[in-house]
């Protein structure tokens, strides 16, 4: 994977020609110059760039992962979500990398929303916003989402006059998402065994 080291990309007119001249050698020309004069772009690791680059702030890495997370990862599932090989599996709250089908793109460890999954770029998306209602049409009231909430954003609320619920575990109680707790990380979702929940989920990128 190809890596960019700003720090030796200062702001002065010699490496603003610099900048220009790896913009150029870029094939799919994805290299723009961000605001604060950097640069970025979506990148193919076809090495042009680095060639051009004569303060060597540009480089090739080799990535490995095997597959493992740290414990802080919350069970959200949004590296599975992401995954554009569907490398990533979440299964009884814990995910599985298919490590032959991972292309080490880091998509995982830059949505993390805990910095769960090791990635070696610095760029970073973090939730800003989001969507989360339960179905009672659809909800089973097994409590799955309650216990994994890592927020503790879940809440019931007793209905044991609506007689629609008898016979039903849990069934005077009804569950609901508290918008001022909830971080939308998805983990309610994913566990969700009857696909209760109305889900939406943004991203803001911050570095």
């Amino acid at each position: 994977a190809l890596r960019y080291d700003p720090s030796l990309d200062e702001d002065t007119e010699e490496n603003k020609g610099k900048r220009l001249e790896a913009i150029y050698a870029c094939p799919v020309s994805s290299l723009t110059e961000s605001e604060d004069n950097k640069l970025f772009g979506y990148c193919v690791s076809c090495g042009k760039c680095v060639n051009e680059c004569k303060e060597d702030a540009r480089n090739f890495q080799v990535i490995s992962w095997d597959g493992e997370v740290n414990n802080d990862c919350i069970s959200c599932g949004i590296c599975a979500e992401l995954c554009p090989q569907d490398a990533i599996t979440l299964r009884k709250g814990a995910i599985n990398v298919d490590l032959d089908k991972c292309i080490m793109c880091e998509t995982c460890g830059i949505h993390c929303p805990t910095d769960a999954i090791p990635k070696t770029t610095s760029v970073k998306y973090e939730i800003s916003g989001g969507f989360n209602y339960i179905d009672e049409n659809l909800c089973v009231k097994c409590g799955l989402c309650k216990d994994i909430c890592p927020e503790e954003a879940i809440y019931t609320v007793d209905i044991s006059n609506d007689e629609a619920n008898l016979g039903t575990k849990n069934k005077n109680l009804r569950f609901v998402v508290d918008d001022d707790k909830c971080i939308y990380c998805g983990a309610c979702m994913n566990i969700c065994p009857s696909k209760s929940f109305i889900f939406e989920r943004e991203f803001n990128r911050v570095n």
